[in-house]
């Protein structure tokens, strides 16, 4: 059985980084509209 993860991005770039450094795992695509948030405080952005 395969492992997947499911990466929320549209950014081809990032999955396919993603990929070549988890190779014993598929990165499934996943684009959502999603609002990020610009800061500086960690905690902010990972909420």
């Amino acid at each position: 059985m395969t492992k997947e993860i499911v990466f929320v991005t549209s950014n081809k770039g990032k999955i396919a980084s993603a990929q070549s450094c988890i190779s014993d795992v598929k990165v499934i695509p996943y684009n959502a509209k999603l609002i990020e948030p610009r800061s500086d405080d960690i905690k902010e952005i990972a909420k």
